[in-house]
């Protein structure tokens, strides 16, 4: 998870699918359970409760931080209070963010989840069909097509700061594939990417990001079974 923290830096980070449940069950990475259905985990009020209990012990320490990042174990989007955690804190003042794999963007609620947070970081680690289903080995019951609709629907309907992540898997052959990658990040209105490479010439795609106009930052080292 430490990789994942440098995108955000300093912030009080929500866990909120323990269980690691996971859209995708991707060749760089473990997951708990393969899962596209959504569940409740914790009660809104645990949420904000645990929250306000660490910003009140940072605020001891002469901290005052004020950003909520839901990072978890599992995609925060399986999580079926999510969007009344997010509005209860977002009520309380807290500015939000979260990672998401994307995957369950074509499910019109969970878009209106996210539509609640300032800054969505998400993961595109492949766009070719053959690509997605060899290594981010998706659920059974997810669609290509409407996995990526949902992504460019939500990029349309959605006014915050929409950030892009890509893992360098080892395999694929990102000469064609990691422009076929920038275009549809440009396409949904990324302009930052940042680079996690599990294996592989990372500065070589970033290169190719950068090609393309997008501003790109390695993340180095990104372990085998980070989470």
């Amino acid at each position: 998870m430490e990789a994942y923290r440098r995108i955000f830096g300093d912030a009080i980070f929500v866990d909120n699918v323990p269980t690691g449940a996971f859209p995708y069950a991707p060749t760089y990475r473990r997951i708990g359970t393969l899962s596209i259905g959504r569940q409740v985990f914790y009660s809104p009020r645990r949420v904000y409760g645990d929250v306000s209990l660490k910003y009140y012990s940072l605020k001891a320490e002469g901290k005052e931080v004020r950003r909520v990042v839901f990072l978890s174990r599992g995609d925060p989007t399986l999580d079926a209070n999510l969007g009344r955690e997010a509005q209860a804190l977002k009520t309380a003042g807290f500015s939000l963010e979260v990672l998401t794999s994307g995957a369950m963007l074509w499910r019109e609620d969970v878009r209106r989840d996210l539509s609640l947070f300032d800054r969505v970081v998400i993961t595109v680690d492949a766009v070719s069909e053959d690509l997605w289903r060899r290594f981010l080995r998706p659920h059974t019951l997810l669609n290509y097509g409407e996995v990526m609709e949902g992504i460019r629907t939500f990029a349309r309907e959605y006014d915050g700061d929409l950030t892009g992540v890509l893992h360098v898997i080892p395999g694929v052959d990102y000469s064609g594939e990691g422009e076929v990658v920038g275009e549809f990040l440009k396409e949904i209105g990324v302009r930052k990417v940042f680079v996690l490479p599990a294996s592989g010439d990372a500065e070589g795609v970033a290169e190719r990001l950068e090609g393309l106009g997008l501003e790109v930052e390695v993340l180095q080292p990104h372990l085998s079974g980070e989470g």
